[in-house]
C-alpha cells in the first residue's frame, strides 16, 4: 500500500481519504507497521515504505515540487559519489591483496603478527581481550593449567574513511601445560563459595548436598564460616527437583551430620508462610522402609530405584555409625539394618547380564558388576555412573565390618561381601571411562568416580587414570564447574558441589560420605539424656514379647521397671497374657534414663490382652472383613457365611425395595435404606449395619446414567490415597453417604509444600479435609488453614 501511495505521488496523482486509512490500518500499537493485514509481528521494509510514503505527502503539503526520497537520493552531490566510489575500489584492491596472506596464517600468532606488521591499514578486533588485545595486538599465553579458551579475530582493512571486514576466524588456545592445577583450582573454589550466591547479598550456601561438599572441600564441619541456609522445600532445597538425590530426608540427613547437627532435631520451614516445623528425620526414613528390608515398594511396577535405596541406607549408616537402626524386632521381616544391605546386594549383577549390555557392546568387561534396577518388565538394567559410584562410596563403609549375611542364600561376612561387589564394579567403571565416547560424560559423573576410588582406598588410581586433566576444561573463570567438561555451559550447581566433594575427599585422603558419623560425643551429659528419652517408644498394647532397650544411642544406660512383673518381666519383656475369660491386664513400665550425672524417668501404660476365644478371633476377622455394596442398582448377593466359617443373617429396613435375599426392586426415587448383618460365631454375637441407597429407575439421561455409574465404581474401589482429587470426585457423586464407604484416604501430609505452592494448593487440602470430616485449624500438626489465609 505504501509503495502505491508513493507510486501516485511521484506521477502527480492525489491520494484520496481511503487511500490513507488504509495504510494507517496496517501500523502497529508501538508505531511501526506490518507486511500483510493479518501479520501479527512489524516488518522493517514496510516500516520504511510507511514512513517514506508518510514524508512524501507531508512535504507535497508544502512544496509542490517536492521529490520523494528516492529521487533526492538519486541526484544527491555527484562529486562526493564519485570520491566514495574510488575509497571503495582502494579497500577492495587492498582486500585481495591481503586474503591469500590472511588465509596462509595458520595460528593466532601469525595472524597477531601480520596485523603488527601492516598495522597502518590493517587492524583486528577481538572477542576475547584476555586471550588477545586489540589495543596492543599482543597474545596472552593462558596460565598451565587452565582451561582451553576461544577467541574470534575480525581483520579489518582501512582506507580512509572506509573500512572492511575481510575475515573472521576462530582459534582455540590451549596452554602448553595441560595438567590440571589441583592446588590453584582448589582455592578459586572455596572464594567461589565464600561469595556465594554470587547474585544475592546475603551470602550462604542454598543447595542441597552443598553441606557436606562443602563439609569435604573445606575439611570443616563448620564448613569454613560459610552460612547453611538452605531450606527442605523451596528453589534449590531437599524437596526441589534439581539435586543429585532424589531422597530430601536422607539428603538433609547427610547435610546435617557433615555439620554435626542432629538430624533428629531438624527444623522444616514452609514456603511463603514462615511457619516451622521440628520434624525428626531418622524416624521418618525408618519408617519408609518396607517389611522385606528395601526402601523401594515391592508392588511398585516403576522397578528398582538404585539410587534411592542406597542413599538411604547411607543417611542411615552415617547417623547410627554401624550399628542397628532400632527396628530390627519385628519377628517374621526383615526390617533394619541387615535387611537394608541385604536387599542392595541381591540386586549385585554380572555386568555382561544388563539387558542392553550387548546391543551397546560397552559394558561387557570379564568380572564387572554392577548395582542394577529391575525393569517394569523384569529385565535388569545398570543405572548411571553415579549410582554407580555411590554405591562404592556406601560399600565402602563396611570393608571392615564381620556382620554375617545372607545374599541370594550365600552366608559371609559383610566385609567380604563389599570388597567384592567394590572389586566388580571398579572393572565395570573403568572400562565404561575408557571407552571413546567418554568426552560425553558430565563433571558430575568424573566427580563421583574420583569420590569412590578414594573411598575404596584407590586414591592412587585418580592419577594414574587421569581424571583430574579430564575436568580441566569443566572449570569457569570465577571457580565453579560447568555440566559438562568439554561444554562452554552456564556453571550448574550440581556439577560444582561433585567437584567440591571430589577435592576435599582427595585432598584429606577419605570420603566424607563413606567415613562421617554424628558424633555423639560432643553432646551435654542432660542433653543426651534428653534425646534418648525422646526416642523410647512402646506400644500401646501388646499379646507378645517387647523389646526393652537398656542403652540410648546417645549412650545413656535405660533401667526399666515393671508394676506387675508377673505379666511384664522388666528385663527379659517377655509376656504373660491373662486366661481367657480374665481381663486384660494394664501394667506401668516406668524407664530411668542415667548418662554421666544427667537422668530422667519415662513412664508407659502397656495393655497387655487376655487370650482371646477362638471363636470370637473367627467371628471377629468374618465381621471386620463383610463388605457388600452401599449404592444399588439390581440384585446384590448378601453372603450368608463368612471366610472363617461364621454364619450371617440379613435383615433389610425396607423390604419392599431390598429383600433378607437381597432382592432388588427399583422405584421412582432413590431409597435409603438399613441392612443389619448379624454375624455369629460359637459364642461371638456382632450386628453390623450398612447404610444402602437404592437407585431408581434409571431413564435414558446421559448425566443421570454416568453418575450412577460413578457411585457404582466406589462400590469396590475404596482407596482414594492418589490425591485429594480422589476425595473431591467421591465427595461431589456421594454427597452425605460418603462418610459410609470408610475409605482410605490421601494423606495431605504426603502433599509436600514447595516454593509454588500457592493459595490453591493450600485451599485443595483445606476442601480435603473439610470432606473428609476433620478440623483444618489443627491437623497432624498443621495449621492448614492459616496457611491458607496468608495468602
Amino acid at each position: 500500500m505504501a509503495a502505491y501511495i508513493v507510486a501516485k505521488l511521484s506521477t502527480g496523482q492525489a491520494v484520496s481519504e481511503d487511500e490513507w486509512k488504509k495504510l494507517a490500518g496496517f501500523q502497529m500499537e508501538d508505531g511501526q507497521y506490518k507486511r500483510t493485514a493479518s501479520a501479527s509481528s512489524a516488518n522493517g521494509e514496510a516500516t520504511a515504505m510507511a514512513a517514506i510514503a508518510l514524508d512524501y505527502g507531508k512535504r507535497l503539503e508544502s512544496d509542490a515540487n517536492a521529490k520523494s526520497v528516492f529521487l533526492r537520493l538519486a541526484e544527491a552531490n555527484q562529486a562526493d559519489r564519485t570520491a566514495g566510489k574510488e575509497a571503495e575500489e582502494a579497500v577492495f584492491k587492498t582486500v585481495a591483496d591481503l586474503k591469500t596472506t590472511v588465509d596462509s596464517a595458520a595460528t593466532v600468532d601469525d595472524i597477531v603478527a601480520l596485523i603488527k606488521e601492516k598495522e597502518d591499514t590493517v587492524s583486528l578486533v577481538s572477542s576475547n581481550e584476555k586471550v588477545v588485545s586489540s589495543a596492543d595486538k599482543e597474545v596472552h599465553p593462558l596460565q598451565p593449567g587452565e582451561p582451553d579458551n576461544t577467541v574470534q579475530l575480525k581483520i579489518i582493512i582501512k582506507s580512509g574513511n572506509c573500512a572492511t571486514v575481510i575475515r573472521t576466524k576462530v582459534f582455540n588456545i590451549e596452554p602448553e601445560d595441560k595438567t590440571f592445577p589441583f592446588g590453584k583450582n582448589m582455592e578459586l573454589l572455596k572464594q567461589y563459595y565464600k561469595s556465594y550466591p554470587l547474585d544475592k547479598a546475603s551470602k550462604g550456601i542454598n543447595k542441597c548436598h552443598q553441606a557436606f561438599s562443602l563439609a569435604s572441600l573445606m575439611n570443616d564441619p563448620q564448613l569454613g564460616g560459610i552460612a547453611d541456609n538452605t531450606q527442605f522445600y523451596g528453589t534449590g532445597g531437599y524437596y526441589s527437583d534439581d539435586v543429585t538425590f532424589r531422597n530430601p530426608e536422607a539428603s538433609a540427613v547427610l547435610d546435617w551430620i557433615a555439620m554435626d547437627k542432629d538430624p533428629r532435631q531438624y527444623i522444616k520451614v514452609y514456603p511463603s508462610t514462615g511457619l516451622t516445623e521440628q520434624a525428626d528425620l531418622i524416624s521418618e526414613m525408618i519408617s519408609g522402609q518396607y517389611d522385606n528390608g528395601s526402601f523401594s515398594n515391592p508392588s511398585s511396577t516403576l522397578g528398582y530405584p538404585v539410587r534411592n535405596c542406597v542413599v538411604n541406607t547411607m543417611a542411615l549408616e552415617a547417623y547410627f555409625g554401624g550399628k542397628d537402626w532400632g527396628n530390627e524386632q519385628q519377628a517374621g521381616t526383615h526390617y533394619g539394618r541387615i535387611g537394608a544391605i541385604e536387599d542392595i546386594f541381591s540386586h549385585m549383577i554380572d555386568a555382561k547380564d544388563d539387558k542392553y549390555a550387548e546391543e551397546r557392546q560397552d559394558i561387557n568387561v570379564e568380572g564387572g558388576r554392577a548395582l542394577a534396577e529391575i525393569d517394569r518388565d523384569g529385565s535388569l538394567e545398570i543405572d548411571g555412573q553415579v549410582d554407580q559410584s555411590l554405591a562404592i562410596i556406601l560399600f565402602s563403609r563396611w570393608l571392615n565390618d564381620g556382620t554375617q549375611i545372607t545374599v541370594k542364600g550365600e552366608t559371609k561376612p559383610l566385609k567380604e561381601f563389599a570388597q567384592k561387589e567394590i572389586d566388580g564394579i571398579l572393572k565395570t567403571l573403568k572400562f565404561v571411562y575408557d571407552l571413546d565416547n567418554s568426552k560425553n560424560y558430565g563433571t558430575e559423573e568424573y566427580a563421583y568416580y574420583i569420590s569412590a576410588l578414594v573411598a575404596s582406598g584407590h586414591k592412587d588410581k585418580v592419577d594414574e587414570y587421569g581424571l583430574w586433566n579430564k575436568l580441566r576444561n569443566g572449570r569457569a573463570d570465577n571457580g565453579a564447574f560447568y555440566i559438562n567438561p568439554v561444554h562452554d555451559d552456564m556453571p550448574w550447581d550440581p556439577a560444582t558441589m561433585g567437584v567440591a566433594m571430589a577435592m576435599g575427599d582427595y585432598q584429606n585422603g577419605k570420603s566424607i560420605l563413606a567415613s562421617m558419623t554424628y558424633d555423639t560425643s560432643i553432646l551435654t551429659d542432660a542433653e543426651a539424656v534428653q534425646k534418648d528419652t525422646n526416642n523410647i517408644k512402646l506400644p500401646d498394647i501388646a499379646t507378645e514379647k517387647i523389646s526393652l532397650p537398656v542403652k540410648g544411642y546417645y549412650g545413656s544406660t535405660i533401667v526399666w521397671e515393671s508394676s506387675n512383673s508377673d505379666v511384664i518381666n522388666s528385663s527379659t519383656g517377655n509376656i504373660v497374657r491373662p486366661e481367657q475369660g480374665q481381663m486384660d491386664a494394664v501394667v506401668s513400665l516406668t524407664a530411668n534414663i542415667k548418662r554421666g550425672e544427667a537422668s530422667q524417668t519415662k513412664t508407659f501404660l502397656v495393655k497387655v490382652l487376655a487370650i482371646a476365644d477362638q471363636n470370637n478371633e473367627k467371628g471377629t476377622e468374618d465381621y471386620d472383613s463383610l463388605s457388600i455394596p452401599l449404592f444399588v442398582t439390581g440384585d446384590i448377593e448378601l453372603p450368608t457365611t463368612g471366610k472363617n466359617g461364621s454364619n450371617i443373617v440379613w435383615e433389610s429396613s425396607k423390604l419392599e425395595t431390598i429383600t433378607n435375599e437381597g432382592r432388588v426392586t427399583l422405584g421412582d426415587t432413590d431409597t435409603k435404606l438399613t441392612l443389619k448383618a448379624t454375624v455369629t460365631n460359637g459364642t461371638f454375637i456382632k450386628v453390623k449395619e450398612f447404610q444402602v441407597t437404592v437407585s431408581r429407575q434409571l431413564s435414558d439421561d446421559v448425566v443421570d446414567k454416568a453418575v450412577a455409574q460413578l457411585r457404582s465404581y466406589y462400590n469396590h474401589n475404596r482407596d482414594l490415597t492418589s490425591s485429594y482429587w480422589d476425595i473431591f470426585a467421591a465427595k461431589s457423586v456421594l454427597g452425605d453417604d460418603f462418610d459410609n464407604y470408610n475409605f482410605k484416604l490421601y494423606d495431605v501430609k504426603s502433599h509436600r509444600a514447595s516454593s509454588t505452592w500457592q493459595g490453591t494448593d493450600y485451599g485443595a487440602v483445606v476442601l480435603q479435609i473439610l470432606a473428609q470430616g476433620d478440623n483444618p485449624i489443627i491437623i497432624r500438626e498443621k495449621t492448614m488453614l492459616k496457611n491458607y489465609r496468608n495468602f
